[in-house]
């Protein structure tokens, strides 16, 4: 049975908890490498919204393009689902 990795996005809490999909991979270790990369420029970019006063639409995220459109007040975390892969 093949899998499928799929890289998760995750904000919020409670009522204001919001969940996405950004990428899926058939290597888990490409999938590692993108949840990664994506965590290290969100906590970039959490400081600078949050702490720094940036304006978000100054400001991107590479490796997951929605993120600041579905980001909350805790910032944003990344992970990796499993899923089957049926042809």
């Amino acid at each position: 049975m093949e899998k499928v990795y799929v890289v998760i996005g995750e904000s919020g809490e409670y009522d204001s908890y919001y969940k996405w999909s950004i990428v899926a991979y058939l290597d888990r270790g490409k999938a590692e490498e993108h949840k990664r990369n994506a965590n290290n420029r969100g906590k970039e970019i959490t400081d600078l919204v949050f702490n720094q006063g940036y304006d978000h639409d100054s400001l991107s995220n590479e490796y997951d393009p929605d993120m600041l459109d579905n980001m909350e007040y805790n910032g944003t975390t990344y992970s990796i689902e499993e899923v089957e892969l049926k042809k």
